[in-house]
C-alpha cells in the first residue's frame, strides 16, 4: 500500500522544519511540497529537505495561484501527488501535524480499508484548532469544534474518478479542507478513520492560529486573497463584507471570533509530553490585529465585545 500526501506551501517558513520533521516521522511513502511562488525563502528550505531525504518531492508554480487567478493549486498537487501511483492520496496544510500516535496507528487504519471497504473512497479525520497555545484548543458553540467534531475529509483513493475543477479553488482557513469538487458521478462513503478507535488519537492539529502573530499572519493574507481578488474591499472574505459589526462571521474561518468560545486542553494522548498547569492562554481581543486593517470596524469591534474580554 502506498500513501501519498501532498502539502501546498505559501510563504511558510515558520512551519517547514515541524511539518517536514512530523511528515518523515508519521511515514509516507511520498511527501509532495507544491509551493506557491513563495517570497520567504520557504521553496529554498523545501530543496534542501529533498536533497536529504528521497521521498521528499518539491515542486513550484509557475506563478502564485491567487494573483494570476487560473493556476488552480489544488488541482496541481493532486496531479504530482497521482504521479507516485498511490493507494490514498492525503492533502494537508503546512501549518499541521498528525498527533503522535498517528505513527502507529495510521497506515493499519487504512490497509484495512483499502482490502476490507472497497466501498470508502474518502476517509475523514478530527481537527483540532490550537488557540494560541500548544496545549489549548477552542470549542466555539455555533461549529462544535473538539477532539470528536467535525472531520474533515482530507484522504482519498487514489484510483476515485475525483478532482477539483474550474480555474480557481476559493481560498479559506481550511475550512471543508478544499475538498474535491467533482466525484465523476460515483458514490462517495466518507468514514471516520478514527472509527472503532478509542478517545480518537489519530487527530490532525493545526497551529495556525495558536499565537496572535499566526492569526495576523491569517488575516494578512485573507487581505492579500480581497485585493487580488473582490477588487481591494479591504476585508478578508466575501461574506464579511456586508456586515462588518456582526464578527460573528469570522468565527467560519476561525480568526479573531470570541465570543460564545470555550478553551479546552488537548489530551495528553495526542502528544508526546503533557502540558503545563500555568500554559493555559489569557483570552484577550484581537482589536489591535483587526485596527490596522480597518480602524472604524476595530473599534466596532471593541463597543461589541468590550464587556467579556479585556482590551
Amino acid at each position: 500500500m502506498r500513501v501519498v500526501v501532498g502539502i501546498p506551501v505559501f510563504n511558510e517558513m515558520g512551519f517547514i522544519d515541524m511539518n517536514v520533521s512530523n511528515m518523515l516521522t508519521i511515514g509516507f511513502d511520498d511527501i509532495v511540497y507544491l509551493d506557491d511562488c513563495s517570497t520567504d525563502g520557504s521553496y529554498e528550505k523545501l530543496l534542501e529537505y529533498s536533497k536529504k531525504h528521497s521521498n521528499i518531492h518539491v515542486f513550484k508554480n509557475g506563478a502564485n495561484s491567487i494573483a494570476c487567478k487560473t493556476v488552480n493549486r489544488w488541482k496541481t498537487l493532486a496531479e504530482f501527488c497521482r504521479g507516485f501511483e498511490p493507494d490514498w492520496i492525503m492533502v494537508r496544510a503546512s501549518d499541521q501535524e498528525f498527533s503522535f500516535r498517528t505513527k502507529i496507528l495510521l497506515r493499519p487504519q487504512l490497509e484495512f480499508f483499502l482490502n476490507n471497504k472497497p466501498n470508502v473512497n474518502v476517509v475523514c479525520f478530527p481537527v483540532v484548532h490550537l488557540w494560541r497555545s500548544k496545549f489549548w484548543y477552542r470549542a466555539d458553540k455555533e461549529w462544535g469544534y473538539s477532539a470528536e467534531n467535525p472531520v474533515s475529509d482530507c484522504c482519498w483513493r487514489g484510483d476515485s474518478d475525483w478532482d477539483f475543477k474550474g480555474e480557481f479553488t476559493k481560498t479559506g482557513m481550511h475550512r471543508g479542507c478544499h475538498r474535491p469538487n467533482y466525484f465523476g458521478g460515483k458514490n462517495i462513503c466518507f468514514l471516520d478513520v478514527n472509527f472503532g478507535l478509542k478517545d480518537k488519537p489519530i487527530v490532525v492539529l493545526h497551529y495556525g492560529l495558536c499565537s496572535h502573530d499566526h492569526i495576523a499572519k491569517k488575516l494578512d493574507f485573507q487581505m492579500h486573497v480581497a485585493e487580488v481578488i473582490h477588487g481591494g474591499n479591504g476585508f478578508p472574505m466575501p461574506s464579511m463584507l456586508s456586515s462588518v459589526i456582526h464578527w460573528r462571521n469570522l468565527n467560519g474561518y476561525k480568526i479573531a471570533h470570541e465570543f460564545d468560545m470555550n478553551l479546552l486542553p488537548v489530551k495528553d494522548i495526542w502528544y508526546d509530553e503533557p502540558p503545563n498547569k500555568g500554559d493555559k492562554p489569557k483570552v484577550q481581543s484581537l482589536y489591535n490585529v483587526i485596527h490596522k486593517y480597518n480602524i472604524k470596524a476595530a473599534e466596532e469591534y471593541k463597543d461589541l465585545f468590550y464587556k467579556t474580554f479585556e482590551f
